[in-house]
Formats: structure tokens, C-alpha cells, sequence
């Protein structure tokens, strides 16, 4: 079983590998000028697509707020940006069960560091 160490220490290098996208996915906003956030598509609660790639953005502060205060809006947006069909293929992939074990979650570390 994945210990709370092992979680805090992927987050940390996973959401940096995610904002060194460098600009806002959604309005475009360069890093540099913006503070850049990690925004899971579907809640980082479920630890099975939590550090999927496809399940993660880079948006800025504003994009990310407006992400949870207009959610319709944003889903319209990201059909229109991932596709409708990676978008039902991630929804399938975040309603299954995985359990993680430390050696996958450092496994992970390294392929993000």
C-alpha cells in the first residue's frame, strides 16, 4: 500500500513536471507572467488517474478558478480540446479501482524527476 510520504513526494515532482508545460492550456498565458497551477481534470481524490498525464493541465490561477466556478464551461472546453473520445476513455479510466504500492509510485518519481 502507498504511504502518505511516498503520495506527498510524487505530487511534488509530478506537479512540477506538469507546469514546466510553461503557458496556460486554456487562455495561453505565458508562465513567466502568470503563477501556473496543476488542475486535475477529474478530482485528485482518485488516486488512479491522480497522476495521469491525460488526466492533468497546466493552467494559471484564473483558469483554474474558472474551471471550478463555471464546471459546464470547462467540460465543454475540454471535449473540445482533448476530444470527445479521450475524454470518455479518461471518465472510464477514473471510475476503476488501483491501489498503488510504493516501488510504483517511486517508479514514478523517477520517470517525472
Amino acid at each position: 500500500m502507498a504511504t502518505k510520504k511516498m503520495i506527498k513526494k510524487l505530487d511534488k515532482v509530478f506537479g512540477a513536471f506538469i507546469r514546466s508545460r510553461k503557458n496556460c492550456e486554456w487562455c495561453a498565458k505565458d508562465g513567466n507572467v502568470v503563477q501556473l497551477q496543476w488542475c486535475h481534470i477529474f478530482t485528485r481524490k482518485c488516486h488512479n488517474t491522480r497522476w495521469s498525464e491525460l488526466n492533468s493541465l497546466c493552467l494559471c490561477s484564473g483558469c483554474h478558478r474558472k474551471a471550478h466556478d463555471y464546471p459546464v464551461l470547462f467540460t465543454e472546453w475540454l471535449k473540445d480540446y482533448l476530444g470527445e473520445e479521450i475524454y470518455e476513455e479518461l471518465k472510464r479510466e477514473h471510475n476503476r479501482t488501483k491501489k498503488w504500492m510504493d516501488y510504483e509510485l517511486e517508479e514514478l518519481i523517477e520517470k517525472y524527476l
